[in-house]
C-alpha cells in the first residue's frame, strides 16, 4: 500500500458532505495556543478553533467539512523537515497535508522527494513569512520539481496584515505558470488578498487555481459569482485558511451566491478531489 493510498478516503466512508476545504492550519498541541496568541496580538484576528487537530477535526464537523488539506509554512530551513514528518503523521481519511519548504534550504528537491515519498501532496509557499520573491532563481528548480512530482504548490497570494510589502502579486503568478507549465499552483485569498481587481484582469484563463479563503466575506454574493465566472468554476477551490475564518460561513457564501449547482458542487468537492487524487 502506497503512503497516497494510505490516506484515500474509502469508498465505505466518503463524508455525507461533499466538501473539501483546501487551506486550513494546526500546530503541535505544545505550542499551538502560543502560536495563536501570537497572531492575534498582531493582526487582532479571530481564531474559530484553538490551532490542534482535534480542533480541525471539531471545526469541520460543525462547518460540514469533508476532507481538510494542512498547509504549514516554514520560516526557518531548519524546521522543514521537521514539520513534513509531524505533518505527514498527521494524515488520514479525513486530512490530506501539504508539506514546508523554505527557499534557503539545502538540497531542497532531494527534500521534496521525500515528503512525496511521505504521502505530502505538495507545499505553502508564503513570500512574506519566508523573505523572498517566488521568481527567486533559487525557486526553479523546486517549481519544476513540483511539476515532475506531481506536486501542488499553493502560494499566499496578495497583501498579509502582518507585513507593508507584497511579494505575491498576480502577475508574479501569471510569469510563473506561463514558465513552469507542468507545475499545478494555486494562489490563496482568490489570486490576491485585497487585489482582486488586478488578480482577476491578470489572472482570469491563466492555467492556475484560486482559492476562496479570505475572499468571501468581501464581496456581496453576486460580486463573488461574477468573480468565479470571470476565472471558471473549474479553476476555484473551496478553502477557509482555519482558524482564521469561520468554514460555515465561508462554505453558506459559496452555496448562496448564485451559482449553477454544478459549479458550487466543483468548488466545494470534486476540483479539489481531483487535484488530491481522489475522484
Amino acid at each position: 500500500m502506497t503512503e497516497r493510498d494510505r490516506v484515500r478516503v474509502p469508498a465505505d466512508r466518503l463524508p455525507a458532505y461533499r466538501v473539501i476545504d483546501f487551506h486550513t492550519h494546526v500546530f503541535p498541541e505544545d505550542v499551538a495556543g502560543r502560536a495563536l496568541a501570537g497572531m492575534i496580538d498582531r493582526t487582532h484576528m479571530r481564531a474559530y478553533y484553538d490551532g490542534t487537530l482535534a480542533g480541525l477535526l471539531a471545526e469541520m464537523d460543525r462547518a460540514g467539512v469533508g476532507v481538510s488539506v494542512l498547509a504549514p509554512v516554514a520560516t526557518k530551513p531548519s524546521q522543514v523537515r521537521s514539520i513534513n514528518d509531524w505533518t505527514a503523521s498527521r494524515t488520514s481519511w479525513r486530512i490530506r497535508a501539504l508539506g514546508a519548504i523554505h527557499p534557503g534550504l539545502e538540497n531542497a528537491v532531494e527534500e521534496l522527494e521525500r515528503l512525496a515519498a511521505l504521502g505530502l501532496v505538495g507545499i505553502k509557499l508564503h513570500p512574506e513569512f519566508q523573505s523572498f520573491h517566488p521568481e527567486d532563481e533559487r525557486m526553479r528548480s523546486v517549481y519544476d520539481a513540483c511539476g515532475r512530482l506531481g506536486l501542488i504548490v499553493l502560494f499566499h497570494a496578495g497583501e498579509d496584515p502582518n507585513f507593508e510589502t507584497v511579494s505575491g502579486e498576480p502577475q508574479t503568478f501569471a510569469r510563473l505558470a506561463e514558465r513552469h507549465p507542468e507545475t499545478t499552483f494555486v494562489l490563496a485569498h482568490m489570486g490576491g488578498y485585497r487585489m482582486w481587481d488586478e488578480a482577476v484582469r491578470i489572472l482570469a484563463g491563466a492555467p492556475v487555481y484560486l482559492d476562496t479563503s479570505h475572499a468571501t466575506e468581501f464581496f456581496k454574493p453576486a460580486e463573488f459569482r461574477d468573480l468565479v465566472k470571470a476565472y471558471g468554476a473549474d479553476r476555484v477551490l473551496f478553502a477557509s485558511d482555519g482558524p482564521w475564518t469561520d468554514a460555515a460561513a465561508a462554505l453558506q457564501a459559496v452555496r448562496s451566491c448564485g451559482l449553477d449547482p454544478q459549479d458550487v458542487e466543483r468548488i466545494v468537492w470534486s476540483n479539489a478531489a481531483s487535484l488530491l487524487g481522489m475522484d
